[in-house]
Parts: C-alpha cells; sequence; structure tokens
C-alpha cells in the first residue's frame, strides 16, 4: 500500500485544525446511511451525536419503522478525516437477540498497524444479517483526529520514508 499521500494531506489538515484542541473527549455528529436497494442516499439517513469518552464511544440507532426492505446500512463516523483503532456493529432482532455485524468494506484510505485511516469522507459498511434487525449499535475507539492525526500522519510517513529509504541502500 503506498503512503505517498501522508506529508500533503498532512499540511491539508494542519492548515484546518491548527486550533483543534484535545480529543480524548469529544462529540461526533454521525450518520447512518439506509439502503433500500436503491443505493445510500442523503434522503435515507438518520443523524446522532457520538460522544467519546476517552477516545472511546457507542451510538444507537432505533430502526423499528425503518427496517422494511432494508437492504444495507453505511456508518459515516463523523465528517472529517480519523483515525480509527477499532469499530464494530452490533444489530439487534425483533426478538431481542444480538448479533456482532460482519464488516463489508469501508473508505479507508489505508490500514496502519491495525488502525484505519479515513480522509475527509469516512465511512463504514456492514452486513445485514438475515431476518434483519431493528436496532443498530456501533462501537468505536479513535485513535486520532484533528491535531492528533496530522502527528499521526507525520509519523507514518516519516516510518514509511525511512524503510524505503533502507530499501534503496
Amino acid at each position: 500500500v503506498s503512503l505517498v499521500w501522508l506529508p500533503d494531506e498532512a499540511m491539508v489538515y494542519q492548515r484546518q485544525y491548527a486550533s483543534d484542541h484535545a480529543m480524548e473527549d469529544t462529540c461526533l455528529e454521525c450518520d447512518l446511511y439506509l439502503d433500500y436497494g436503491q443505493g445510500f442516499n442523503e434522503d435515507n439517513k438518520m443523524i446522532s451525536h457520538l460522544q467519546l469518552e476517552q477516545c472511546r464511544g457507542t451510538v444507537q440507532f432505533e430502526l423499528n419503522r425503518f427496517a422494511d426492505r432494508l437492504s444495507g446500512i453505511r456508518f459515516d463516523p463523523g465528517h472529517d478525516a480519523i483515525a480509527l483503532c477499532h469499530i464494530s456493529a452490533w444489530g439487534c432482532s425483533s426478538a431481542g437477540d444480538w448479533k456482532e455485524l460482519d464488516f463489508e468494506s469501508s473508505a479507508a484510505v489505508t490500514q496502519y498497524n491495525g488502525t484505519l485511516l479515513f480522509g475527509a469522507d469516512p465511512w463504514v459498511q456492514f452486513t445485514l444479517p438475515r431476518g434483519g434487525i431493528d436496532v443498530i449499535k456501533i462501537e468505536l475507539k479513535m485513535k486520532a483526529r484533528g491535531r492528533e492525526l496530522i502527528e499521526l500522519l507525520i509519523e507514518i510517513a516519516q516510518k514509511v520514508a525511512t524503510l524505503e529509504s533502507a530499501r534503496l541502500k
């Protein structure tokens, strides 16, 4: 996986987040997109706020009346670049049974040491279980965003440059 984009991305986000404060206790505006067979769009989404404490948070969406004909779900953990070291989704059936949902795909630019690095439009898609769900719960742990993300991107770029330099010698 090529990480050549990191220095330029770091500069863009440094300008954007130059005055950003500590991220440990923060709130993310997040969206859950619902697909009814025609793809994900702005008309079929639920908006919530995800309160993070020590970079961890859980958000729950009640799907009850929206669950019919639902063929896919996509979670957007905010609207800015972010690094996540954990994200999982759990679905609850109408019978009250909880099941972990399978990770399907994401907009992660790359994965580095178990951390998913996302650009300006982060999203993760999960597979719906047979029989559908009435409630979805998303759990995540954020590694970085804002100033901390800039530092992480620079650290990764430096490690990659060092490895590449050693390889070329």
